[in-house]
């Protein structure tokens, strides 16, 4: 660990996606991103666009771009909104589902591993500080 608070979580976030990007590779998904995966994951909650991009903090137009590669690349489907005739819904297919899924196991799995060797108390405080800095810069 260095001296810069930056530098630290940085780094330790980098190898957190990292280790999350082999993860869903391995189970076959080598084309999705965390990006996709979070999108997909708030599709399978809140489905309109425009829900999405609140959740996300971006634009619509953010969104839209990154539902048109998700759709090319076959994890969602694009229809109309039975309750708003300008809205479009994003309906995840079984390869979105799928990447969920994977995600999912991923962060299980990562999860046991970090506890595996930190322990529990130790992990349980780590969670406790992060949730603590994360307030104290909000």
């Amino acid at each position: 660990m260095s001296d810069d608070i930056e530098t630290d979580l940085a780094t330790t976030l980098a190898a957190l996606h990292a280790a999350m990007m082999r993860g869903l590779a391995d189970r076959g998904f080598t084309d999705a991103s965390l990006v996709d995966a979070q999108v997909l994951h708030q599709a399978r909650e809140t489905p309109s666009l425009g829900a999405i991009a609140r959740t996300r903090g971006v634009t619509k137009q953010a969104v839209q771009g990154h539902v048109q590669s998700l759709l090319r690349r076959g994890y969602v489907t694009l229809s109309a909104d039975p309750n708003d005739a300008r809205a479009k819904r994003v309906e995840l297919t079984p390869a979105g589902e799928g990447v969920v899924r994977a995600l999912a196991e991923v962060s299980a799995e990562l999860a046991t591993a970090v506890e595996g060797k930190l322990g529990v108390e130790r992990l349980k405080n780590m969670r406790n500080m992060l949730g603590q800095t994360r307030a104290a810069l909000e």
